[in-house]
């Protein structure tokens, strides 16, 4: 009956809920009507297995070499195939969310009404999951990779039984949407971002969501008291009591509990889902811009803004400044993406990606080459280092950061730091 209630054709909503579907229209800048609903297409009872399959990596060295007196050029750097490694089609409007697991299967969420399953070894959809209105986010369950929640404009939050292929339990929010949505690191809560900038949070057990509590992520006075829409929820890695939310009014919250302990503040996100994310060991916060930069934080760093080396800006400040403010302004930040291009996504890759790797920036890279790569597919913040003008300090410098960022014109790169 929970199926039948929740996968079907889109009910007749109130005044004010189509008020508040117009309003997201607008945030995603669709065109036109949505399609009719297929009906529910069944999955296969059991999932492929893992096939790992290595996209051709492109050796920068094997490349033809640039003529004498002009700069290497590099089209795909160390890190990309020249071709991908699948390409999945089947939603009929836009993408606004994707989850990863770590056995290689895909969760995407779309204006569509529906979040799809896809495997990186096999081509096409492995199921669908259908909802009675644009579903804003996808989140696989961190411990079980056969459950997760999604988030929708209906208002509701629904956790999924994939070998079931149902809902197993609802929350549902009056007169607000759901923009965002995340467990925590051990799945035992469902946190659910709002468009009217709130955060709440769930119990799941016994196949329910619990209420708990409900926290304002707003400024106390001035444009954004009112709150504004939250955009990202990322569970802060080796702290089982802190998020990162991300929300339209320009900043980062670092939430612990139920209280703020630490604002993040530098980039612009007005209207963008824009989302932050954070190292994999805790100590990095990154966020892209709807200016095209992509800003990076560091714990201890705060205080006034100070003239940074060309091609990237740097705030230093006091750490007691910033413990005695709550807020952290000190971040590094470097153009990613064409000017005012939003930057929607940015990654820390996993240290299997890098480890070990000498920079493509350094050893025999020309000054003019560095300028080059910084402007196209990577850009190195090392500190103290100018683009485009190479030291001997990182001549040989090893790779210490990767970042993938995405754009909204659909480009994506990726970015060293040294």
């Amino acid at each position: 009956q929970q199926q039948q209630q929740f996968v079907g054709t889109p009910t007749d909503q109130p005044p004010q809920q189509q008020q508040q579907q117009q309003d997201m229209q607008q945030h995603t800048e669709q065109q036109g009507t949505g399609p009719q609903q297929p009906q529910q297409q069944e999955g296969a009872a059991n999932f492929p297995s893992v096939q790992k399959q290595q996209p051709e990596d492109i050796d920068v060295d094997a490349q033809q070499p640039a003529a004498q007196g002009e700069p290497p050029v590099v089209e795909f750097g160390p890190y990309l195939s020249r071709q991908p490694v699948r390409v999945y089609t089947g939603h009929t409007e836009d993408i606004l969310d994707v989850s990863w697991s770590a056995g290689g299967f895909i969760l995407t969420a779309s204006v569509d009404k529906s979040v799809r399953l896809w495997h990186v070894s096999q081509p096409e959809c492995l199921r669908e999951f259908w909802h009675t209105d644009f579903v804003t986010s996808v989140q696989f369950h961190p411990l079980d990779a056969q459950r997760f929640v999604s988030g929708s404009i209906d208002g509701k939050i629904r956790v999924w039984s994939i070998t079931e292929n149902a809902v197993l339990a609802t929350a549902q929010l009056h007169q607000d949407m759901v923009t965002a949505v995340a467990f925590s690191l051990n799945g035992g809560r469902v946190l659910a971002g709002t468009m009217r900038g709130r955060c709440r949070f769930y119990e799941l057990a016994d196949r329910k969501l619990e209420y708990v509590a409900q926290v304002d992520v707003r400024n106390q006075r001035g444009a954004h008291a009112s709150g504004k829409k939250v955009t990202g929820i990322c569970a802060v890695p080796g702290q089982p009591q802190q998020f990162l939310i991300t929300t339209n009014d320009s900043r980062l919250r670092l939430l612990e509990g139920y209280g703020q302990i630490l604002k993040f503040k530098g980039h612009r996100n007005i209207s963008t889902q824009v989302r932050a994310g954070i190292s994999a060991d805790g100590n990095e916060v990154v966020c892209g811009s709807d200016d095209g930069w992509v800003y990076v934080w560091q714990s201890g760093a705060g205080g006034a803004a100070t003239a940074g080396p060309s091609g990237y800006q740097q705030n230093r400040g006091a750490q007691q400044q910033q413990q005695t403010g709550g807020k952290n302004a000190a971040y590094q930040a470097f153009q990613a993406h064409e000017i005012n291009v939003p930057i929607t996504a940015v990654a820390c890759a996993p240290a299997a990606a890098y480890d070990g790797r000498l920079s493509v920036l350094g050893g025999s890279t020309t000054a003019s080459a560095v300028g080059m790569v910084a402007d196209g597919q990577l850009a190195s913040v090392a500190e103290g280092v100018p683009f485009g003008q190479p030291s001997a300090a990182t001549a040989r410098s090893r790779v210490q950061h990767l970042l993938v960022s995405g754009a909204f014109n659909g480009a994506i790169r990726v970015h060293e730091l040294l």
